[in-house]
């Protein structure tokens, strides 16, 4: 058991001056994580006549489908400030009283349970750094263009364990039916999540900002409530120079980049 958090562990919790939280320091630890993917597009037009001298005369072409592959969250972060490991291996006890035990500090709680089952109060910390791996996983998206403003996007998330000591990450099947426009965007999310729990979600988007859920039954109390699901993105857009001349869809002007001449 390895634990890095904002509190004194000699100073009891409800202390009203140096109890819970304690930001110092407020990071307790650092570590590194990547993602990598590749996704090969179908292009309404596989080629273009027209040669362009620059990049913002080149025009956006759509796709009719597109298929990615990617790993997700590989790395991990080494926790090494405020922290403790403990380390309770092969030991047993029969407790009796066990349900009188009181504690007020963090140090007597696992000073006490070493002391019960190893004979000694300092036997179960093992460290004071600790290191966890990243919720891996294996991910496929595709997404399909029904029409010029219907798309239906699926996406499959298996995670795998790259060591012992990880973040749990269920794994998520989804279909993603959505209308998309230049200015405004909708999708409806259908998912089962951990391979048995059916879920349904709601996104919307204005411009760049988009607001969401993957379980909206659940945030609005029509199913059992068991964890908050809600996100929010907001999309910076870099334009591919100034073709002033153009008033046409061009890769500055268009979907893709989210800004359009009137």
């Amino acid at each position: 058991m390895g634990y890095s958090l904002p509190a004194d562990y000699d100073t009891p919790l409800d202390d009203p001056v140096n109890g819970f939280p304690v930001w110092d320091p407020p990071i307790k630890g650092g570590g590194f994580g990547f993602d990598v993917g590749f996704t090969f597009q179908n292009k309404v037009l596989s080629y273009q006549k027209k040669r362009v001298s620059r990049m913002c005369s080149q025009r956006y072409i759509d796709y009719y489908y597109k298929i990615g592959v990617s790993l997700l969250d590989i790395g991990f972060v080494n926790f090494n400030k405020n922290a403790q490991l403990q380390s309770f291996e092969d030991v047993s006890e029969y407790w009796i009283g066990i349900d009188t035990l009181n504690f007020y500090t963090f140090n007597q709680l696992r000073r006490t349970l070493s002391d019960v089952f190893y004979g000694d109060p300092e036997a179960s910390n093992v460290a004071d750094e600790f290191r966890i791996f990243l919720p891996a996983a294996f991910s496929i998206q595709g997404d399909y263009r029904i029409s010029k403003k219907f798309y239906a996007a699926a996406v499959i998330i298996q995670p795998f364990p790259i060591s012992r000591s990880y973040i749990r990450r269920p794994a998520q099947i989804a279909l993603v039916p959505r209308y998309e426009s230049p200015k405004m965007e909708f999708a409806l999310p259908l998912s089962l999540y951990d391979y048995k729990y059916p879920r349904i979600g709601a996104s919307a988007r204005y411009q760049i900002i988009t607001l969401g859920t993957d379980d909206l039954l659940g945030l609005l109390g029509i199913t059992d409530f068991t964890g908050l699901d809600f996100y929010f993105s907001l999309k910076i857009n870099f334009r591919k120079g100034n073709c002033g001349r153009y008033k046409r869809n061009v890769p500055c002007e268009n979907e893709e980049y989210g800004i359009r001449h009137r």
